[in-house]
């Protein structure tokens, strides 16, 4: 992820809107949100987009199991 880039953007700033692009199953998005969580931007929205109908699915099953327990979970 990247760490450096995140960390210089202000904590307390207005919430991010992030877009993954071609995100699979959902690792970098989980990924990301985990960093931006780490740095104070628990507003953040992150989307994440896949062509593959299949990973969207195993994306979505993840985000809905983490979900009910995280609320910062991303959309997918």
């Amino acid at each position: 992820m990247h760490t450096p880039a995140l960390a210089r953007i202000e904590r307390g700033s207005r919430p991010l809107a992030c877009l993954d692009i071609g995100c699979g199953v959902g690792t970098s998005t989980f990924a990301l949100r985990s960093c931006l969580v780490k740095h104070g931007h628990t507003d953040a929205s992150i989307l994440g987009v896949d062509l593959s109908t299949y990973f969207v699915a195993v994306a979505r099953y993840r985000n809905s199991t983490s979900s009910s327990t995280d609320s910062s979970a991303p959309a997918i």
